[in-house]
């Protein structure tokens, strides 16, 4: 059974228009397995998702059938068959105080 990823509007331009993507688990192993295979398949998607120095945006996160992998392991968070992957862009906004 796939890991199956949910890639959200704001990113679907990168990957030419694909909502949700499936890979294999050999693919998708760890997060960080599974964004090297997405970012082989779509190059753009890597600015959005890594900042300069190869690390997780502070404004994107991950989350593993709902569990945000910032409480697990991060991006060397373990997948496995079945799992669906969120990558949820984080909105800002509003007044402060």
């Amino acid at each position: 059974m796939p890991v199956s990823i949910q890639i959200p509007t704001l990113f679907k331009q990168q990957t030419e228009g694909v909502s949700e993507i499936d890979l294999e688990p050999s693919e998708a192993s760890t997060i960080h397995v599974m964004l090297d295979t997405l970012f082989e398949r779509y190059p753009s998607l890597e600015e959005k998702i890594l900042d300069k120095n190869g690390k997780q945006q502070r404004c994107v996160n991950f989350f593993v059938n709902g569990l945000d992998v910032r409480f697990i392991k991060g991006l060397e968070s373990s997948l496995s068959d079945g799992d669906e992957v969120m990558i949820v862009p984080a909105i800002a906004g509003g007044i402060g105080d």
